[in-house]
């Protein structure tokens, strides 16, 4: 399948991240679901990104995972058939990495210190983007299944259908310890409308970050994390990238 697709390293400056949707269409009458794969900024989709680096996997219920493949395409996303089979909660992550440097004259260009080796920026970066479908309704005591960790999350306090007037508690975890004051990105979207408000927010001191649903729409949080990791002859640092994306009725 020729997947075409805008090279926009050079939009890294202004934060490109990628994020998943499976909120529409609705299902099918076989239960089959469309998942995309969107990127640009705060919600505003530039293009395609590029395939090289990308993977796509569902969470079951159960824990067990599975790869999701490229079904189609549109000028603007990529696109993934699922059906779910059982009751529970759905984890759908995909994971973008690759390497870009940064020449002497501002550009952002894709390549490692191997190909540009003159270069005062060379970053790799690893983007997880992640989004879920509960199907069904947990009944009152009932367990679900919590995610495996990420290198770099989002973690809400209970993954549970979420209501207009809710306060979401969720803490920002890189490895095994939490990120205090930390800037987030919200993007939202009410209704049918295709204006995207953002926000800038922030976790507190002990790393959580409370998020109050005042209205229905579309919703996307947005955190970055720069470490000096590096691979000599490669790379300087690494950017860390996680979007979650969710809808409230």
């Amino acid at each position: 399948m020729d997947i075409q697709f805008l090279d926009t390293t050079d939009h890294m400056v202004y934060g490109h991240e990628g994020w998943l949707d499976i909120s529409s269409p609705p299902a099918s009458e076989d239960g089959r679901r469309t998942l995309t794969f969107n990127w640009g900024h705060n919600m505003e989709s530039h293009g395609l990104a590029r395939r090289q680096g990308l993977s796509t996997r569902v969470v079951m219920p159960d824990g067990s995972q599975q790869d999701l493949l490229i079904s189609h395409q549109t000028p603007e996303r990529y696109l993934f058939d699922f059906t779910p089979q059982t009751k529970g909660i759905y984890h759908f992550i995909n994971e973008n990495t690759g390497y870009y440097v940064i020449d002497r004259d501002g550009h952002y260009l894709a390549g490692t210190l191997k190909e540009y080796p003159d270069v005062p920026n060379a970053t790799f970066y690893r983007q997880f983007s992640h989004t879920c479908l509960m199907t069904g309704k947990p009944q009152a005591g009932e367990q679900v299944f919590a995610m495996p960790p990420l290198p770099f999350s989002l973690v809400p306090l209970q993954w549970k259908p979420w209501q207009v007037g809710e306060t979401l508690v969720f803490s920002l975890h890189m490895e095994n310890k939490k990120l205090a004051e930390t800037p987030i990105d919200l993007a939202h979207t009410t209704g049918s409308g295709n204006r995207v408000s953002h926000k800038e927010l922030a976790t507190d001191r002990d790393g959580n970050l409370e998020l109050t649903i005042k209205e229905p729409g579309r919703y996307l949080l947005i955190a970055r994390h720069r470490t000096p990791d590096g691979k000599a002859g490669l790379y300087y640092d690494t950017s860390l990238t996680y979007t979650f994306f969710f809808c409230i009725d």
